[in-house]
């Protein structure tokens, strides 16, 4: 027997925060087997997306390169089998050039007309990897974060391995050119992977950044205090330790 509708209220979706509540676990932090960085030993497909745009300024471009090349070697352990990809995001620096990146169409250029650049596709090779990180130019022009997402999600869809957990990890100043698209392309991609966010500047808008993060927020959104604090290895381990369910 069917029973009647009553009232005409609305069900949260099921990642809203009034159906939710989560509490704090193993807050004690990790201690490195190896050295001073943890090491993930968990099996993944890794994205990472670092924000070359002006507004990062040269410290935290610098501080940029150095998290990225410490993240790619905590990652890439001996035998884990974990791939890592890397894309340089920034955007046009004129309003004709965002036009036309933001178009979609298939004659954009990824790297000419959006000022894209990936260091590497999916790889398994620590010291290829870090090389070309180590070779990235600062491109210091606008922040297309939302086409740096669809860009990871292209990513996924070519390269990763079925079955395998997959990370898109956002290095960032927390500045966009569009926050609509950007949440857009946000949501798209939580659908394939779990997203993470590291916003590095008291600026970064920190509400903003856990509407976009994957669920729980606490676990997917690293907030660092400034681009000083982002190249230290404490920052590298709090990644880590988030990303990975089992680290050394």
């Amino acid at each position: 027997m069917l029973t009647p509708a009553k009232g005409q209220g609305n069900c949260p979706h099921k990642d809203s925060l009034e159906r939710l509540e989560y509490m704090h676990c193993n807050t004690d932090a990790c201690v490195p087997a190896h050295g001073n960085a943890l090491r993930c030993m968990t099996k993944l497909d890794v994205v990472m997306l670092l924000d070359g745009s002006g507004s990062v300024s040269e410290e935290g471009w610098v501080a940029t390169i150095e998290v990225g090349k410490m993240l790619a070697e905590s990652f890439l352990v001996d035998q884990t089998g974990t791939q890592v990809a890397v894309l340089l995001y920034s955007g046009p620096s004129s309003w004709a050039g965002y036009q036309k990146c933001a178009s979609g169409e298939g004659s954009v250029d990824l790297s000419a007309d959006c000022n894209m650049q990936w260091a590497s596709h999916f790889t398994t090779d620590p010291s290829a990897l870090t090389s070309a990180i180590s070779a990235l130019s600062w491109r210091k022009g606008t922040t297309m974060t939302a086409t740096a997402l669809a860009s990871a999600t292209t990513e996924l869809h070519s390269g990763s391995s079925d079955g395998r957990p997959k990370v898109v990890i956002v290095i960032t100043d927390g500045r966009h050119m569009n926050p609509h698209e950007t949440r857009q392309a946000a949501d798209a991609l939580r659908q394939e992977a779990r997203l993470m966010w590291v916003p590095a500047t008291e600026h970064a808008d920190m509400n903003e950044m856990k509407q976009f993060a994957s669920t729980p927020v606490a676990s997917n959104v690293v907030p660092i205090q400034n681009f000083s604090a982002l190249a230290e290895v404490g920052t590298v381990n709090r990644v880590i330790a988030s990303a990975c369910k089992h680290v050394e």
